[in-house]
């Protein structure tokens, strides 16, 4: 029996792919935060624009050029919304996607790993084993050795 687990390169490329897979993960993780923000900054700018167009209704005198420019800024608003929320969408799913290729890429270093540990435990109870047999044979000669006196 081997000392030297045969399949240590497949082990470590297990290993560089989890590493890869968990980097791939931030980067999308931090993609998604990016997204969330658009968004909160356009949802921020549309609570703007609502109190701007309600401040200048409120007004005595009423610009209508001015509030119709407000209506159609926020009608704006509202398309660039949809567009980047469904940004966020797509961002999730593809985070939520990744998270489950680590998992994957971390429960098949796993199985190699208990491989490795099953080969070092069937390495000791073999070495152990040949050690035992070299004791009997010591024995045994030393036996024959003071009975041949």
């Amino acid at each position: 029996m081997e000392r030297h687990f045969r399949l240590e390169s497949v082990l470590g490329y297990r290993q560089q792919l989890e590493d890869e897979a968990h980097q791939t993960l931030g980067r999308l993780q931090r993609q998604l935060w990016e997204e969330q923000e658009r968004l909160k900054a356009l949802r921020a700018e549309q609570g703007r624009v609502r109190d701007e167009i309600a401040r200048r209704e409120a007004e005595p005198t009423i610009d209508v050029e001015s509030v119709n420019q407000g209506f159609a800024y926020r009608d704006l608003l509202e398309v660039r919304i949809d567009r980047q929320t469904e940004q966020v969408r797509i961002a999730a799913e593809n985070v939520e996607g990744q998270r489950e290729r680590v998992v994957a890429a971390m429960r098949d270093r796993k199985v190699m790993e208990k491989l490795k540990e099953h080969h070092v435990a069937d390495y000791l109870a073999w070495a152990k084993q040949i050690e035992g047999r070299a004791l009997d044979d010591v024995a045994l000669a030393q036996y024959r050795r003071n009975q041949d006196r």
